[in-house]
């Protein structure tokens, strides 16, 4: 639980940041859940808040909050962040006033590596998605999860990282790292292996 805390707090000042640097951008939280980042937080550089996630949970969320007032504008769209041809065309449409931050939190470790590879790439394509906010679970981490989870009745599938290839590989460059607040003891075992943290990408520029 202090790890998601710890995650979410990191996920926060990095959006912030963002947002001071690409003030009026539009903020596409990808597998949003119950995230209440907009109602909580004062967001005045961002243009709106589009959260997407499955169709059951944008329906309760939207009850729930319905008489809560967010500081920026919130839009809830139903998708399958699996599927890239209705993701590209979120991403073209929110991209088409301004550029677009992506988010994805507690998302990624849900994802086997063809499926998060294919939505780095999808992410890239669009020249307006500028940067992208994306917490990693490092491979270790993964199976230790993996073993809590068979504790539960069908498990979950978790994967982890061991590189930052299918990441980098479709596009994207790490411009910014802050590591989960235990990641070090618990999961830092040598100085190149990946510890579980929160990601600040930008777009690869073209080479000449």
């Amino acid at each position: 639980m202090d790890e998601v805390v710890g995650r979410t707090v990191l996920v926060d000042t990095m959006l912030v940041a963002a947002l001071s640097r690409w003030p009026g951008a539009a903020v596409v939280n990808l597998g949003a859940g119950f995230c209440t980042r907009p109602y909580r937080l004062d967001l005045p550089g961002c243009r709106e808040m589009v959260e997407a996630d499955d169709p059951a949970v944008v329906d309760l969320k939207s009850r729930i909050l319905h008489d809560r007032r967010p500081t920026c504008p919130v839009r809830r769209i139903p998708l399958d962040v699996r599927d890239g041809t209705a993701l590209d065309a979120v991403l073209a449409a929110t991209g088409r006033t301004g550029p677009v931050i992506v988010v994805t939190e507690g998302l990624l470790v849900y994802l086997p590596p063809p499926a998060l590879t294919a939505l780095a790439g999808t992410l890239a394509a669009q020249r307006t998605t500028v940067h992208w906010l994306a917490d990693i679970v490092s491979a270790s981490s993964a199976t230790q999860m993996r073993d809590i989870a068979r504790r539960i009745p069908g498990g979950l599938a978790l994967f982890g990282l061991d590189s930052l290839a299918p990441l980098e590989d479709p596009g994207w460059q790490v411009v910014a790292y802050r590591a989960l607040p235990a990641a070090h003891p618990r999961y830092g075992t040598s100085s190149r292996a990946l510890v579980d943290g929160v990601l600040a990408l930008d777009r690869q520029q073209p080479t000449r």
